[in-house]
């Protein structure tokens, strides 16, 4: 049999690339830090954070990627929180003659993002954990093989994104930018240049994207802010109108009334006045007030007593903006808890306010009040708490011992939780419990530190005189109290021993004022629980 040779087949020339070095940084907030490349291509991939390119329209959030180009350098700056990511160095090889690939993607060496998916970001934190690992030839091969293999990807993606689809990111960008900027002065014809866009065609993306006008959406936004700074701030107009980027108040108060309906004025004095208030976290507080709002989240509500009013669910622990949307709230009371990106789409609802929530539960009522022009209500509702605690410490003390320890814990999956005393303060402050050992050297020293896990093999730190576990739903409840008792150290714990372990029923659990005064009327209840019973309604009950 004749074998027929075609001769050597010889692939056309390909770009090439080696890796220079790779670097993890971390830019602490309200921070600027620059990249310089000294020649070469460089990659800047934020994993966590929120920041922007210096002096660019161009925001950055995790699982961003940044391609530099080899002549100009970024200059990182950080927002209200670090940003941090990796820098990667590296340079083109075997092309002398012509652009590289990198080069052509560089868009005339400006910056270009890519969002990269997570198996993309999982290469980079292995490839950053190998570097100190390869002294050997064939490791530092394999790592070029890793920094070709997300090379590869980056370029992928990269190549393969519609010049619309980056244009509607960019526009989308652009939005948040003027959320986060619009105290700043702002003109299309900029707004547009920064994108690289004609202003007719970034008008149209703002458009397709806001269903607005881009100075229409900025003025309506600032309204909106300015709403929440008079509700928050007792200043006269001129000083509001100025932090909003409306430095002309005549402007101000045309712009205020025509979106609003009154005067900046009339609208603090009616803020009390059949106001529609969509709140996140705070039900209990507005209910203490004299209040109802229209809606709320269910993990909210579900923590307040049953004999709650029905409020409108607006999702479990997220938002779902088209239910916030059909309420139609002339207000929105949010807690610091709520993500930045959800905060910017209610603020495109309605105003809205955000109050901490990791204070005490009566500063956090005095905040809210003063939003809502109910200080008179709040001060009332403090004197007639004041007034039950006093009663319920005086029942209490005949029957407690000053040194006995508390826990209340939660369950999951081959852990517990154990919360700070200052979130149940009718355990702590009204009965008298004493935090237990492992409480007073984590959640009662370190004031960011709301509770403490426990692996189930560390089940002796959980040693507390009295233990009330929270429940959640039934079928997982009693699962998870099976595998707790099962686990080692278990029965050795004071309150097994002692059968004072408890079930504490969520509804109820709520850490509002509008809660802890009902709670006040179950002190009894809390001190000397009823037994079990799957079909009691008993806020505590024995476990054990």
């Amino acid at each position: 049999m004749n074998m027929k040779t075609e001769g050597l087949k010889k692939p056309p020339p390909i770009p090439a690339y080696s890796l220079l070095g790779m670097e993890y940084f971390w830019i602490t907030r309200d921070q600027r830090r620059m990249f310089d490349l000294q020649g070469q291509y460089g990659f800047l991939i934020v994993e966590k954070g929120r920041g922007k390119i210096a002096d660019q329209l161009m925001l950055l959030e995790p699982g961003d990627t940044v391609l530099m180009d080899s002549v100009s350098g970024v200059e990182l700056e950080s927002g209200t929180e670090p940003l941090a990511g990796y820098f990667i160095i590296f340079h083109a090889v075997g092309w002398p003659d012509q652009k590289d690939m990198i080069s052509n993607m560089s868009e005339n060496l400006r910056p270009v993002r890519i969002k990269p998916n997570t198996s993309y970001l999982n290469e980079v934190k292995a490839m950053y954990a190998s570097i100190e690992h390869c002294a050997e030839p064939l490791q530092q091969f394999k790592l070029q093989l890793q920094f070709q293999s997300i090379l590869y990807e980056f370029c992928r993606v990269g190549m393969t994104v519609k010049p619309e689809e980056n244009s509607l990111l960019a526009v989308r960008k652009s939005i948040a930018y003027l959320q986060e900027h619009y105290d700043e002065e702002h003109n299309v014809a900029q707004l547009a240049s920064q994108l690289n866009l004609s202003r007719r065609h970034y008008t149209r993306l703002f458009k397709q994207l806001t269903g607005k006008a881009p100075i229409e959406f900025l003025n309506e936004y600032r309204i909106n802010r300015s709403k929440e700074l008079l509700l928050m701030k007792n200043e006269p107009s001129h000083h509001i109108s100025s932090q909003i980027g409306m430095r002309d108040v005549t402007y101000f108060n045309r712009r205020f009334k025509q979106r609003v309906g009154c005067s900046p004025k009339e609208y603090v004095r009616k803020r009390h006045i059949d106001s529609r208030i969509v709140t996140l976290h705070y039900a209990g507080e507005i209910l203490a007030l004299g209040m109802k709002p229209i809606g709320s989240l269910d993990y909210t509500l579900e923590q307040l007593q049953p004999e709650a009013p029905a409020i409108q669910s607006i999702g479990y622990n997220t938002c779902q903006l088209n239910k916030v949307k059909a309420l139609h709230p002339d207000l929105i009371i949010a807690s610091d808890f709520t993500d930045h990106a959800e905060l910017a789409a209610l603020g495109e609802i309605a105003p809205v306010i955000v109050i901490p929530w990791d204070m005490d539960a009566f500063d956090r009522l005095q905040r809210v009040a003063r939003v809502l022009g109910k200080e008179q209500e709040a001060e009332a509702w403090r004197e007639r708490y004041r007034s039950k605690k006093l009663t319920a410490r005086a029942h209490c003390s005949q029957f407690m011992f000053p040194t006995e320890t508390a826990a209340i814990v939660r369950m999951e999956e081959e852990k517990v939780w154990i919360h700070a005393s200052r979130f149940f303060p009718t355990f702590y402050n009204v009965i008298g419990f004493q935090p237990t050992p492992l409480m007073q050297q984590t959640t009662e020293v370190y004031p960011d530190m709301r509770r403490v896990s426990l692996q189930l093999h560390q089940l002796e730190q959980l040693e507390a005189d009295r233990l009330y576990i929270v429940e959640n739903d039934g079928v997982s409840f009693t699962r998870l109290f099976e595998q707790l008792q099962k686990s080692n150290g278990w029965q050795a714990l004071s309150a097994v021993r002692n059968r004072k372990v408890y079930r504490l029923r969520l509804q109820g659990i709520s850490n509002s004022a509008y809660t802890l005064e009902w709670q006040l009327g179950r002190i009894s209840c809390l001190m000397n629980p009823a037994p079990y019973d799957p079909s009691s309604d008993d806020y505590v009950t024995v476990l054990l």
